[in-house]
């Protein structure tokens, strides 16, 4: 059993404080923040700020992308509380 959840994760903050485990994990970059997009090319250029990030979040609007997940929830970009970047 993997102690490696985000209940346990340094990025990760349980939001609801109520139980039910649901937290935001602030290791997810906003995609549209960290990219050079144009729809006349592919792939998706990630900006030198955000190079060493490994996840992403994408809404429709541009305006603000989360991720959110159970405290359960196993994640290879786990990091130790207090030594998250």
């Amino acid at each position: 059993m993997s102690k490696k959840k985000c209940k346990n994760c340094g990025s990760w903050d349980d939001v609801n404080k109520d139980g039910m485990g649901i937290g935001l994990c602030n290791a997810a970059d906003e995609l549209f923040r960290c990219s050079e997009w144009d729809p006349a090319f592919e792939p998706i250029q990630i900006n030198d700020d955000c190079k060493d990030t490994m996840m992403f979040c994408q809404d429709g609007s541009d305006y603000k992308a989360s991720l959110y997940t159970r405290a359960e929830h196993y994640c290879s970009c786990w990091s130790v509380r207090g030594q998250e970047k």
